[in-house]
């Protein structure tokens, strides 16, 4: 089946029009909270966009996404495109950022943390704007 091609701002909305209930998660959850402001490992050409979905729910967004002609995968990433990474959990807590439904702010720092190296930027970002006392500091190191 031929795919079509989502644009960027477009695929970040998609969600809403489901009826279903999401929240972005991940990498997708500072790209959230920092509005825009950190992005790391995506290209052009591997664009995932990683929510959290209700397991109940799977089968209502696998054909939400096939009716649409967008691509999805469930738990990996696929690499083709702009397409829709889909967690299947029982139960997950959201909150509304600028009409985007995405994990709580704490979790996502939680996670931030773990994976500290890349997101050291991030974080840094999270505590000027959201004032959340964190203690980090990005420091780019200059050539060699």
């Amino acid at each position: 089946m031929l795919r079509r091609n989502l644009e960027l701002k477009e695929a970040y909305l998609l969600p809403n029009f489901s009826g279903l209930r999401y929240a972005f998660t991940k990498t997708d959850a500072v790209f959230v909270w920092t509005k825009g402001g950190y992005q790391i490992a995506r290209s052009k050409e591997d664009y995932p966009l990683f929510i959290k979905i209700l397991r109940e729910d799977l089968q209502k967004w696998k054909d939400y996404f096939e009716d649409l002609s967008v691509n999805y995968s469930i738990e990996e990433r696929s690499g083709n495109g702009i397409y829709f990474v889909l967690f299947p959990v029982e139960e997950f807590e959201s909150e509304w950022v600028e009409n985007t439904s995405v994990i709580p702010l704490k979790k996502t720092v939680r996670w931030a943390k773990k994976y500290e190296v890349n997101f050291q930027p991030a974080l840094e970002m999270l505590d000027e704007m959201h004032d959340l006392e964190l203690d980090t500091r990005y420091r780019e190191r200059g050539r060699v």
